[in-house]
């Protein structure tokens, strides 16, 4: 009986850990001094095995010290294809750090993960991705953000 369950819940761990087709996720840090409007955080994917359509994640990391609810950044993404630009795309994000009574929203305890989905698009096998993140808030050091993060997911 313990070796049916055992290779029943074998079996499920192995479809659903298949289901994910996450390509690439990485988050970098950002300066402790705080976040610069002149600060562009750079993410480059390796070339791509599978063409199809593609999701996109943005993900911050805060602590308390973030003094503004909303977080607003461009994300500008550049697909390459034999060294050329075939598909440029700038997208305005506006994340959500706190509700409106104040209170933290996110997941985490000591820093609060705040996740935004992107425009899916579609890709070809051997393209590339670079994506670059700032934020456009109207303070020119921005205080509490800790990371910056993208996830790349192929949809099936």
């Amino acid at each position: 009986m313990t070796r049916y369950l055992l290779s029943i819940l074998f079996a499920a761990l192995c479809v659903t850990g298949c289901s994910l087709d996450v390509k690439y996720s990485m988050y970098k840090p950002v300066d402790s001094g705080g976040w610069a409007l002149s600060d562009t955080i750079e993410f480059n994917t390796d070339t791509l095995r599978e063409g199809g359509c593609y999701g996109f994640t943005c993900g911050v990391r805060t602590r308390r010290a973030f003094p503004y609810r909303d977080l607003v950044m461009m994300v500008e993404r550049t697909v390459y294809r034999d060294s050329l630009v075939v598909l440029h795309k700038l997208e305005r994000v506006t994340c959500s750090i706190a509700a409106e009574d104040g209170s933290a929203t996110g997941e985490g305890v000591a820093l609060k993960l705040h996740e935004t989905a992107l425009r899916n698009f579609v890709v070809e096998r051997g393209d590339s991705i670079v994506a670059k993140i700032y934020h456009q808030m109207a303070i020119e050091t921005l205080p509490g953000v800790v990371d910056v993060g993208l996830t790349i997911e192929r949809k099936r």
